[in-house]
């Protein structure tokens, strides 16, 4: 008799070992939170020394918060949106995802949290704008409440080549001006000319001044000579008129007419870092994320010596302003996390986007931290390539014109880009015949435009 209340925890034991067996898998599935250790999924994309740097600002949230783990999930860059996608779908995204600015507005309704509820936290305003600059807070906005934290970002500048320079320089036999922080179009056009050079006499261009960059970092050509691609409700189209017709034509004519863009058979399959790294193109448009690759180069700072490349702001346009283009990524959290998994990967978002992670990130010089402070840690870090400028820039930036329609759009204008860059039409058909297209019709209000003027080469494909 005194053996029955040990049986009977025996065999309570046992039945409770069996439905731990039998339910355990079951039971972690739909309460992960009870029975794992925190683990916050974060997903980037990103170049191999992007991903050295997250592993260095996840190391630096480890020791400040090691009762959470942050399980880093690399995608490689042209299927990062396509992974994402499909993660949503299928309710299993990462708890924290970087994001950019032109698909946000289509993803953020579909999978993103609002932030708003965070915000009241140590480090951060409630007004994100008197921390972050205005455009990053801007693009991550959703009915006007955040649903991305900034993270890092920068516009694009002339980057040039000192090597070109000098080059030029013993072949005219005087010295070619460097580019000023208030120099022209004008002014840029006549350097370009005197950088493009047969050195050899062989009849071929050895250098050439420019590399003709695509549409999208050509926009603060076009924002210069005062033309608009949308309206600002970005419904109506206003890529039309005689300013919009010079600017494209401006660009067709740095390749064919000045000659000094190569031509696609002079340029062959060089990439632009790779030509302008080379010495075979002395100026090129470019962002911060240029730097690193430069900086392991030849190019790059020696022995306390200052890098054989410099950046420059844009020049002026025609009617005297300037402007160029920024571009911003954010911090975006799963939307269907539970309170407790919100608040851990809250937890490694403010890390980043407060001063311990953006000034990692500043340290990088890859980008440009959103955090204004750090910011200014990123002028610090300044090399002597004069990479200050790209925050000194932000006095002048613009967003691109980003809307639901983004790809689309742009999938229309470089096709007629591709034109004009083969000299196949004018600045003036180049406009004509966009405004006319039927498929950017179905997407934005077109004012009515003359018919456009016939091509006298090939038809758009």
């Amino acid at each position: 008799m005194r053996l029955r209340p040990l049986k009977i925890l025996l065999a309570g034991a046992v039945v409770m070992a069996a439905g731990w067996w039998l339910f355990a898998d079951t039971l972690r599935y739909y309460y992960p939170d009870q029975f794992t250790e925190p683990v916050v999924r974060f997903t980037h994309w990103g170049d191999f020394r992007e991903y050295q740097m997250w592993q260095e600002i996840i190391r630096a949230f480890h020791e400040t918060r090691p009762d959470i783990h942050v399980q880093q999930e690399y995608i490689v860059g042209f299927r990062y949106e396509t992974k994402i996608q499909q993660q949503i779908v299928s309710g299993d995204a990462p708890d924290v995802m970087m994001f950019q600015d032109e698909p946000f507005v289509t993803f953020a309704p579909r999978g993103f949290a609002d932030l708003t509820p965070f915000l009241d936290t140590p480090g951060l305003s409630a007004d994100l704008r008197r921390d972050y600059f205005d455009t990053a807070v801007e693009s991550f906005m959703l009915d006007g409440r955040p649903h991305g934290m900034p993270l890092f970002g920068g516009d694009v500048l002339i980057v040039w080549n000192k090597r070109c320079f000098t080059r030029a320089d013993r072949f005219h036999g005087r010295r070619i001006r460097r580019p000023w922080d208030d120099w022209t179009v004008k002014d840029f056009i006549q350097i370009g000319r005197e950088l493009t050079i047969d050195e050899d006499g062989d009849g071929r261009m050895d250098q050439f001044g420019f590399m003709l960059p695509g549409w999208v970092y050509y926009l603060p050509f076009i924002w210069g000579y005062g033309v608009e691609v949308l309206d600002e409700t970005r419904t109506e189209w206003r890529l039309t008129g005689p300013a919009a017709a010079e600017v494209f034509e401006l660009y067709r004519k740095m390749r064919w007419d000045d000659r000094i863009c190569p031509t696609p058979i002079e340029q062959s399959e060089m990439l632009t870092d790779t030509a302008f790294f080379t010495g075979r193109i002395a100026m090129c448009v470019n962002g911060p994320w240029l730097q690193p690759f430069l900086n392991a180069t030849s190019l790059g700072p020696r022995d306390g010596k200052p890098p054989e490349y410099a950046i420059t702001h844009i020049p002026f346009g025609p009617k005297g302003k300037r402007f160029t283009r920024v571009t911003w990524d954010a911090l975006c959290m799963y939307k269907n996390l539970t309170p407790e998994r919100q608040k851990q990967a809250w937890a490694f978002i403010h890390f980043c986007c407060t001063r311990p992670g953006q000034d990692i990130i500043s340290r990088c010089q890859r980008s440009v931290p959103a955090l204004k402070a750090s910011a200014e840690t990123f002028k610090q870090h300044d090399t002597g390539s004069g990479a200050y400028r790209f925050v000194d820039a932000f006095d002048y930036c613009r967003l691109q014109p980003v809307t639901r329609h983004w790809y689309p759009m742009d999938r229309e204008i470089r096709d007629y880009v591709d034109l004009l860059r083969e000299n196949e039409i004018s600045g003036q058909q180049f406009v004509e015949q966009l405004a006319a297209d039927p498929e950017l019709r179905q997407l934005f209000r077109v004012p009515d435009a003359p018919k456009p003027t016939p091509t006298t080469g090939r038809a758009r494909p």
